[in-house]
């Protein structure tokens, strides 16, 4: 919950001063991301989805459309960029964890 939580408030912060964390998503004003952790058996999930095309959502919602990205934008630029995000920040997390040696 806590990786999920940094990863939602740096996509925040890479998609603008307008965009505003709570909780566990993402506001622009309307709701713009459906995010969640959970643990299974054998491993640790994070899903964080953000909304293109708010058409039909259940409540007030906006998109990346609606806010000026393209299809290809957010394909080719956005996505990309954002996994790279998640993976550098989860190797430096790794990094400083074997950095320090337990307390006895």
């Amino acid at each position: 919950v806590l990786f999920q939580r940094l990863w939602i408030a740096r996509v925040a912060d890479r998609l603008g001063q307008d965009v505003q964390k709570r909780g566990n998503d993402l506001y622009g004003p309307e709701k713009m991301s459906v995010s969640i952790a959970t643990a299974s058996p054998v491993s640790t999930l994070i899903h964080l989805g953000l909304n293109l095309d708010p058409t039909g959502a259940p409540v007030p919602a906006t998109g990346l459309f609606s806010r000026g990205w393209s299809e290809a934008e957010v394909r080719d630029r956005l996505i990309p960029e954002l996994m790279n995000l998640a993976v550098k920040e989860w190797e430096e997390v790794n990094i400083s964890c074997a950095k320090v040696r337990p307390v006895l």
